[in-house]
């Protein structure tokens, strides 16, 4: 999902960024990484203002085209797939015990 689509006041997690390595360093000079977070704060045109490290960035609808790459986790989304990952190597474990 492009950063000038993401829901404006929710917080997200950037799970990854895509683009040139020119555009990913410039967006990690940003403030943009991978596991950080990021709120939209203000969309007009494709144009958003974010919150991202403590700080408001601007950013324009070309480069939020660019980075058409950036993918978002809501705080809940992160909650149900830890949930299931401990689930997952519950069972594991408990496969693993049976089998001996």
């Amino acid at each position: 999902m492009p950063l000038s689509l993401a829901p404006t006041g929710e917080e997200k997690v950037i799970k990854r960024i895509g683009g040139s390595p020119q555009v990913k360093r410039h967006l990690e000079n940003l403030g943009f990484v991978a596991g950080g977070s990021v709120t939209v704060v203000n969309e007009l045109s494709g144009n958003v203002i974010v919150n991202v490290k403590e700080a408001r960035v601007a950013i324009s609808k070309e480069m939020a085209l660019k980075i058409d790459g950036i993918i978002f986790l809501s705080q809940k989304a992160i909650g149900l797939l830890a949930k299931r990952f401990k689930e997952l190597l519950h069972e594991e474990s408990i496969s693993k015990v049976n089998q001996l």
